[in-house]
């Protein structure tokens, strides 16, 4: 039988440690952070500052930061993989989870439902004559769709929503023009610490036979005995790949670990290895512009992404310049020109690139950029 050091060390080889290409060995740097990369592939991005970058979905992100400011258990929130925060490079996955997902239903006239109820219908049917769902499948989908239209019941929407029909009701309901589904943030997280993957055949055979040194026995223990047994061990969290039975996710036990979620950054004091971080601004909802804004918080970037430009270290006073400029032609003005202006006069940033870049936004787009610019204004210090 192995012992507990061989287990420990079979577990090693299935873990992302970001300490791991923290060293002063360039060579050895970029192999561990490229080793992480192909390990944690659609879970997490590893990032040179030795953290790991990822994505949280959620529809109330201020009930995690008031966590992490209060130094709240993670552990005690349920999940898959035990309790903690969630996390993926892939978070379209798990907007399906929001609560709020079905809000817009009870909102929208039964006229509007019936006419989605039709749509539904339909593509049901192009779903059967494709074969992607078989013929029993297809009937049972057909007679609920019967009962919410007999009925006005379009909570039995949710069962055309799952397998095997996986069809995306609030994206049909936008496209149609009948509604505006919530759409839950993607938060950025930053962190570090161990993480194993959890359901290899070595991880699997080497946690059964540490679990029966620890127990004696396997008979009766829980998925929370394994994970009490790990966190023991020194494992921030373990994740999962896309397989069957299994989905991509990774789960941070430890909230000690998380440097960064979204705008919100952990003091000076309590970053140990990790500087005091840069961090994006984005809003999921209106994805166009989006800022990084530095370590620090004294400078600031702000990408179009639609037209590939962007405005580079920007101080405050150029955030506070951009957005008078912005309000002002909201109002009624329009953007200056910048050519043949004196140096004193006009801001470093903006160009005349800039100017032809704004002086072409419609009045909705500046809306979006005006609303951006006055949370980096919030931001920078």
């Amino acid at each position: 039988m192995p012992s507990e050091r061989e287990l420990l060390e079979a577990l090693d080889r299935d873990t992302v440690d970001t300490s791991r290409w923290m060293v002063d060995d360039v060579k050895e740097a970029k192999y561990q952070m490229e080793r992480a990369e192909n390990k944690i592939y659609g879970l997490a991005v590893p990032q040179v500052d030795g953290t790991l970058k990822a994505w949280h979905v959620t529809d109330e992100p201020e009930k995690v930061i008031k966590l992490l400011k209060t130094k709240g258990d993670f552990y005690a929130r349920e999940g898959d993989l035990c309790g903690g925060l969630y996390v993926s490079a892939v978070p379209h996955f798990w907007e399906g989870r929001s609560e709020r997902k079905w809000d817009f239903l009870p909102k929208m006239t039964r006229e509007e439902r019936f006419v989605l109820y039709d749509a539904i219908s339909k593509r049901l049917i192009e779903q059967g004559n494709d074969k992607y769902i078989t013929k029993s499948e297809f009937e049972r989908a057909m007679e609920s769709m019967d009962l919410a239209r007999e009925s006005d019941r379009w909570q039995i929407l949710e069962i055309v929503a799952n397998q095997p029909y996986n069809i995306n009701i609030p994206k049909m309901a936008e496209a149609l023009g009948l509604a505006k589904p919530f759409k839950p943030p993607y938060i950025q997280v930053d962190f570090v610490g161990r993480y194993l993957e959890f359901n290899t055949q070595r991880a699997i055979d080497a946690n059964e036979e540490l679990l029966r040194l620890k127990h004696g026995t396997v008979e009766g223990l829980t998925r929370t005995d394994l994970c009490n047994m790990l966190k023991g061990y020194g494992w921030d969290g373990v994740f999962t790949k896309a397989g069957m039975g299994t989905n991509p996710e990774l789960v941070i036990w430890n909230g000690d670990k998380i440097m960064a979620f979204g705008e919100w950054v952990q003091s000076p004091a309590e970053l140990s290895a990790v500087e005091r971080r840069g961090f994006v601004i984005v809003d999921p909802q209106v994805p166009r512009f989006q800022a990084w804004v530095s370590p620090g918080r004294t400078i600031a970037d702000v990408e179009d992404t639609e037209v590939k430009s962007r405005l580079l270290l920007l101080k405050i006073e150029d955030v506070q310049h951009l957005k008078g400029l912005i309000e002002g032609v909201l109002a009624g003005s329009s953007f200056f020109d910048p050519r043949g202006m004196s140096y004193n006069d006009v801001p470093s940033y903006y160009t005349y690139s800039v100017y032809t870049a704004l002086s072409k936004m419609d009045e909705l787009t500046l809306r979006e950029l005006l609303a951006l610019v006055k949370r980096l204004e919030e931001a920078l210090q």
